[in-house]
């Protein structure tokens, strides 16, 4: 059987992208034939974005909702999509943005990867194919620093560590102890399958913009600055990621 896989889209006040979204994706997964779905997770939105994705949940069998009924972070959103994956039976979860800056005819492009059982599988800016189209300068510039750093640190056979476009095997996220609530959680996340994935791959994809850039819900800080740099000095000095009370007794 061809493996499964499920579509995670975390929102936080997407009312102008929820539904266009929604519809964009399952254009793409209707001529799929693997078994498929969407899982959106309000993390607490403050506009009618839980509203309107309850409003065509009826037009969408395959799109289920898991609701945050206070703002928790991108990183508990992730964490929410991933207990659904795993609950649910799914092989691989894969995770979008909810405001349509990755196209979904790149879901296509992970395919050959999920089927060959690749552990981890992220889209990459960094590789031949790829492009960053709308992005303001100074925020290329900081990532392509930033992920440069990343690469020194993790070595891993990945080159953009700060991309949230990425597919995860149920059966290594199994294995993750992720603690992080915000965006600094895609650095954690690879500082953890450095010891649990067992293999790699990379897909091209082009990264637009969103049509005002005030709007993204991702802004560069120091503190985010901060948590990145804490998991790339974690995998410099091999600290390996916490082990839970369960894991010891076993």
């Amino acid at each position: 059987m061809q493996p499964s896989f499920v579509i995670a889209l975390p929102m936080y006040n997407e009312k102008a992208y929820a539904e266009k979204c929604v519809r964009a994706i399952f254009s793409v997964l209707n001529a799929i034939k693997h078994r498929n779905a969407i899982v959106a997770v309000n993390d607490g939105s403050q506009d009618n974005t839980l509203c309107i994705l309850e409003s065509i949940k009826p037009e969408f069998e395959r799109l289920y909702i898991v609701d945050h009924h206070i703002n928790l972070g991108y990183g508990a959103a992730i964490k929410s999509a991933y207990r659904f994956a795993i609950e649910a039976g799914y092989d691989y979860v894969l995770f979008m943005d909810a405001d349509l800056t990755q196209d979904p005819r790149y879901i296509l492009d992970f395919l050959p990867y999920i089927d060959s059982g690749v552990d981890f599988i992220k889209a990459s800016r960094y590789i031949r194919g790829s492009r960053v189209i709308g992005v303001p300068r100074f925020r290329t510039i900081v990532s392509s620093f930033g992920n440069f750093f990343a690469r020194l640190a993790f070595r891993l056979p990945v080159t953009d560590y700060t991309n949230g476009f990425r597919a995860v095997k149920t059966s290594v996220a199994k294995e993750f102890k992720l603690e992080a609530n915000h965006f600094e959680i895609l650095v954690e996340e690879m500082w953890q399958a450095k010891y649990f994935a067992k293999s790699f791959a990379e897909v091209a994809y082009s990264l637009h913009s969103r049509p005002n850039v005030a709007d993204s819900k991702f802004q560069y800080n120091w503190k985010v600055y901060k948590h990145y740099l804490r998991y790339c000095f974690y995998s410099l000095l091999k600290i390996r990621p916490p082990i839970t009370k369960s894991d010891k007794d076993t």
